[in-house]
Protein backbone atom coordinates (compact mmCIF):
# COMPACT_ATOMS: atom_id res chain seq x y z
CA UNK A 1 0.00 0.00 0.00
CA UNK A 2 2.93 2.50 1.03
CA UNK A 3 5.01 1.43 -2.34
CA UNK A 4 1.61 2.50 -4.87
CA UNK A 5 1.09 5.90 -2.45
CA UNK A 6 4.91 6.42 -3.79
CA UNK A 7 3.86 5.49 -7.21
CA UNK A 8 0.93 7.63 -7.87
CA UNK A 9 3.03 10.96 -6.11
CA UNK A 10 5.96 9.82 -8.29
CA UNK A 11 3.90 9.75 -11.31
CA UNK A 12 1.75 12.88 -10.10
CA UNK A 13 5.06 15.55 -9.99
CA UNK A 14 6.22 14.09 -13.67
CA UNK A 15 2.96 15.01 -14.76
CA UNK A 16 2.85 18.21 -13.12
CA UNK A 17 6.79 18.99 -14.23
CA UNK A 18 5.92 17.94 -17.82
CA UNK A 19 3.01 20.26 -17.69
CA UNK A 20 4.85 23.15 -16.52
CA UNK A 21 7.33 22.38 -19.17
CA UNK A 22 4.68 22.82 -22.08
CA UNK A 23 3.21 25.75 -20.45
CA UNK A 24 6.51 27.33 -20.44
CA UNK A 25 7.73 26.87 -23.89
CA UNK A 26 3.91 28.09 -25.08
CA UNK A 27 4.37 31.00 -23.29
CA UNK A 28 8.12 31.60 -24.45
CA UNK A 29 6.87 31.34 -28.09
CA UNK A 30 3.81 33.79 -27.49
CA UNK A 31 5.87 36.31 -26.47
CA UNK A 32 8.68 35.88 -29.00
CA UNK A 33 6.00 35.94 -31.40
CA UNK A 34 4.83 39.20 -29.78
CA UNK A 35 8.09 40.63 -29.52
CA UNK A 36 8.23 40.05 -33.18
CA UNK A 37 5.45 41.68 -34.36
CA UNK A 38 5.82 45.12 -31.84
CA UNK A 39 9.41 45.44 -33.73
CA UNK A 40 7.94 45.27 -36.90
CA UNK A 41 4.84 47.78 -35.88
CA UNK A 42 7.49 50.33 -34.53
CA UNK A 43 9.79 49.51 -38.30
CA UNK A 44 6.04 50.39 -40.11
CA UNK A 45 5.29 53.12 -37.98
CA UNK A 46 8.80 54.43 -38.57
CA UNK A 47 9.04 54.00 -41.79
CA UNK A 48 5.54 55.70 -42.68
CA UNK A 49 6.57 58.46 -40.64
CA UNK A 50 9.74 58.62 -42.41
CA UNK A 51 7.55 58.60 -46.14
CA UNK A 52 4.75 61.13 -44.43
CA UNK A 53 7.20 63.62 -43.60
CA UNK A 54 9.32 63.91 -46.20
CA UNK A 55 6.34 63.61 -48.68
CA UNK A 56 4.74 66.73 -46.47
CA UNK A 57 7.49 68.73 -47.00
CA UNK A 58 8.34 68.45 -50.20
CA UNK A 59 4.67 69.12 -50.88
CA UNK A 60 4.43 71.80 -48.56
CA UNK A 61 7.65 73.78 -50.28
CA UNK A 62 6.23 73.03 -53.59
CA UNK A 63 3.12 74.55 -53.04
CA UNK A 64 4.53 77.77 -50.35
CA UNK A 65 6.99 77.93 -53.32
CA UNK A 66 4.21 78.46 -56.14
CA UNK A 67 2.40 80.89 -53.45
CA UNK A 68 2.46 84.73 -52.49
CA UNK A 69 4.02 85.50 -49.46
CA UNK A 70 2.56 88.91 -49.68
CA UNK A 71 -0.90 87.60 -49.20
CA UNK A 72 -1.66 87.01 -45.68
CA UNK A 73 -5.48 87.84 -46.20
CA UNK A 74 -7.73 87.66 -48.46
CA UNK A 75 -9.18 90.67 -50.16
CA UNK A 76 -13.09 91.80 -50.23
CA UNK A 77 -13.41 90.71 -53.29
CA UNK A 78 -11.54 87.27 -53.41
CA UNK A 79 -14.18 84.49 -54.07
CA UNK A 80 -11.97 82.33 -51.33
CA UNK A 81 -12.76 83.88 -47.80
CA UNK A 82 -12.45 80.52 -45.42
CA UNK A 83 -11.20 77.24 -45.26
CA UNK A 84 -14.42 76.07 -46.38
CA UNK A 85 -14.65 78.00 -49.46
CA UNK A 86 -11.94 76.34 -50.06
CA UNK A 87 -13.03 72.75 -49.35
CA UNK A 88 -16.07 73.16 -51.24
CA UNK A 89 -14.07 74.32 -54.49
CA UNK A 90 -11.72 71.00 -54.68
CA UNK A 91 -15.53 69.15 -53.84
CA UNK A 92 -16.91 70.98 -56.55
CA UNK A 93 -14.22 70.59 -59.14
CA UNK A 94 -13.17 66.97 -57.91
CA UNK A 95 -16.83 66.36 -58.50
CA UNK A 96 -17.41 64.77 -55.28
CA UNK A 97 -19.75 64.27 -52.21
CA UNK A 98 -19.42 67.11 -49.81
CA UNK A 99 -17.24 66.13 -46.57
CA UNK A 100 -14.33 64.37 -48.09
CA UNK A 101 -12.38 67.49 -48.50
CA UNK A 102 -11.00 69.56 -45.63
CA UNK A 103 -9.22 73.13 -45.28
CA UNK A 104 -6.50 74.71 -42.78
CA UNK A 105 -5.35 77.90 -43.32
CA UNK A 106 -1.80 79.05 -44.39
CA UNK A 107 0.08 81.60 -45.80
CA UNK A 108 -1.78 82.97 -48.99
CA UNK A 109 -4.87 80.49 -48.79
CA UNK A 110 -5.68 77.25 -47.55
CA UNK A 111 -3.86 73.63 -47.84
CA UNK A 112 -7.07 71.17 -48.47
CA UNK A 113 -6.53 67.64 -47.96
CA UNK A 114 -8.44 64.17 -47.23
CA UNK A 115 -7.87 61.51 -44.48
CA UNK A 116 -6.00 59.80 -47.06
CA UNK A 117 -4.36 61.92 -49.16
CA UNK A 118 -2.58 64.85 -47.18
CA UNK A 119 -1.48 67.68 -49.10
CA UNK A 120 -4.09 67.40 -51.98
CA UNK A 121 -3.86 71.36 -52.99
CA UNK A 122 -3.12 74.56 -51.98
CA UNK A 123 -5.87 77.08 -52.99
CA UNK A 124 -5.45 80.96 -53.19
CA UNK A 125 -7.37 83.20 -51.61
CA UNK A 126 -8.03 84.00 -55.31
CA UNK A 127 -9.76 80.71 -56.50
CA UNK A 128 -6.31 79.63 -58.28
CA UNK A 129 -5.38 75.97 -56.90
CA UNK A 130 -1.94 74.20 -57.21
CA UNK A 131 -1.84 70.50 -57.00
CA UNK A 132 0.40 68.60 -55.09
CA UNK A 133 1.69 67.39 -58.45
CA UNK A 134 2.47 70.95 -59.50
CA UNK A 135 -0.33 71.67 -62.19
CA UNK A 136 -2.08 75.11 -61.41
CA UNK A 137 -6.05 75.32 -62.04
CA UNK A 138 -7.40 78.76 -62.20
CA UNK A 139 -10.57 79.79 -60.27
CA UNK A 140 -12.48 80.10 -63.66
CA UNK A 141 -11.48 76.11 -64.30
CA UNK A 142 -11.82 75.03 -61.26
CA UNK A 143 -15.70 76.76 -60.37
CA UNK A 144 -16.68 76.12 -64.02
CA UNK A 145 -20.26 74.50 -63.79
CA UNK A 146 -19.96 70.44 -64.60
CA UNK A 147 -21.96 68.83 -66.57
CA UNK A 148 -23.76 65.57 -66.03
CA UNK A 149 -25.15 63.42 -68.74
Amino acid sequence: MKNKGILLCAIFLCVISVAGCTKKSENNSTEKENSSLKAENRRLSSSLATSTSTSESSQSSSIASSSSSNENQPASDDPIQTAQDAANLITHSMHVNPGIYHAVPTTGGFLVSREDEPGTAFVRYNGDITWNNGDTVSYDQAAAPTINY
